[in-house]
């Protein structure tokens, strides 16, 4: 097997796994570990938080001897935090700090952290010198190809952030405008590796063993990690390392051998998080190894439909075929309105599409609507989405009266939404 070397920790050149806040947790993360993901990362750390003495702050640095080699990762947009923050997680004896500069989400970045800091890099590269300074173990940094489609300066950010003495840095090939939609640039990937003399790790769209591979050959870069694309499937990297040993893929899982991951799963959340939290969460958490996840947020599409657009929208009975990326057998659900009324199995070969039947959009009234109820628009796009970030494989066709309104993929899915509503991207409607 082959090793990369950051600062003179080894790290398996499989697949490693990104941070995901509130996903990736230390249950998620040793049910990886346990299906060969080469390298961890912890949920964000807040700098601010770790150094007034947060006690949830401080509960996220712990480390447990079998997820190494593991990194905490820490945010913030303030260098002297920053630094007094890496110089604290010395107790915790991380083998690599990472320094968060990609997160998309609005409360991150409008505090002038994450991905913000692609748009002030003297600030960035304050931030990652303090660090570097101050931390006793090697320095990453993750970040994003840029703030969005105007905005690529990926390979700027990078150039300035090997100047701090950072050892490595993961690019994640999509704009904070993207957040997860549309597709990653790999290209953008390619072009920071050949920048800088560090490692590099690719971020965005690898799912499977086969997605990995293009990955390592299209980019050259020297570590490819798995976020959304191991989501309620941590075997994924055991497939990984299958494939890239042998260029053939493992048989898919069982449902018995998914049901039994789902039970450790909530074993592992009800040890490190009390039966009583352990098992709220497990409702979030393990419904995305099997079906029922879909089922509950096209539910959360329908009663967005019903609740926040009348006017525009009604949904009368609808099939909702279901399946895992993987399967050939799928569930076609009947559902009235957000309730399942029935649900049967059916024949669904891999690439076969997802079929929502007799969902109405009343178009003329659409103008109106857009001019006072855009966020409840994009509660819907989101709710869309939800769906396609746990079924990557998943495309809808639609239909109205027997006849084909629109096919949407996964990856151009908010694209087409918005279009039947007269708009380029969901940013224009708020």
């Amino acid at each position: 097997m082959e090793y990369i070397d950051i600062g003179g920790v080894k790290i398996e050149k499989t697949a490693a796994l990104a941070p995901m806040a509130s996903v990736a947790d230390k249950s998620y993360r040793l049910l990886c570990r346990e299906f060969g993901a080469a390298y961890m990362v912890s949920e964000m750390i807040s700098s601010k938080g770790l150094c007034y003495g947060d006690r949830k702050t401080g509960e996220l640095c712990e480390i447990e001897p079998q997820e190494r080699p593991y990194a905490l990762q820490i945010f913030g947009e303030d260098p002297y935090f920053m630094g007094k923050a890496a110089y604290l997680l010395g107790k915790y004896e991380p083998d690599i700090i990472d320094i968060n500069m990609g997160c998309p989400v609005p409360k991150i970045v409008g505090n002038g952290s994450g991905s913000a800091l692609m748009k002030d890099i003297p600030r960035a590269v304050e931030i990652a010198r303090e660090t570097v300074k101050n931390a006793g173990c090697p320095v990453t940094v993750k970040f994003r190809a840029g703030w969005d489609d105007t905005s690529i300066n990926a390979v700027e950010f990078a150039k300035a952030l090997e100047q701090t003495g950072v050892a490595a840095m993961a690019v994640h090939g999509r704009t904070r405008a993207q957040f997860y939609s549309g597709e990653a640039d790999w290209e953008i990937i390619r072009q920071v590796k050949q920048a800088v003399s560090v490692p590099v790790f690719g971020n965005g769209d690898v799912t499977d063993g086969e997605s990995c591979k293009q990955m390592y050959e299209q980019t050259g870069c020297d570590l490819v990690m798995l976020a959304r694309g191991s989501y309620g499937r941590p075997w994924v990297f055991r497939e990984i390392r299958h494939y890239l040993e042998t260029g053939e893929a493992l048989p898919p899982l069982t449902v018995k051998e998914r049901m039994e991951i789902m039970l450790k799963h909530c074993g592992y959340l009800c040890k490190y998080k009390g039966e009583e939290r352990g098992m709220k969460e497990a409702r979030k958490n393990v419904a995305s190894s099997g079906r029922p996840r879909v089922v509950a947020d096209y539910a959360l599409l329908v009663r967005a439909l019903q609740g926040f657009v009348p006017s525009i929208a009604a949904v009368a009975q609808v099939e909702l075929t279901t399946r895992m990326a993987a399967d050939e057998i799928g569930t076609r659900l009947t559902l009235q309105g957000s309730r399942v009324t029935g649900q049967e199995p059916v024949a669904c070969p891999v690439g076969s599409n997802f079929k929502v039947e007799n969902l109405f959009f009343n178009v003329p009234a659409r103008r109106k609507f857009l001019k006072t109820n855009a966020t409840e628009l994009n509660n819907i796009l989101t709710a869309f989405e939800r769906i396609v970030l746990v079924y990557p494989a998943i495309s809808f066709t639609f239909f109205s009266n027997g006849q084909e309104m629109m096919n949407l993929k996964a990856g151009t899915l908010r694209q087409r939404i918005t279009e039947v509503f007269g708009k380029k991207t969901s940013q224009d409607l708020l």
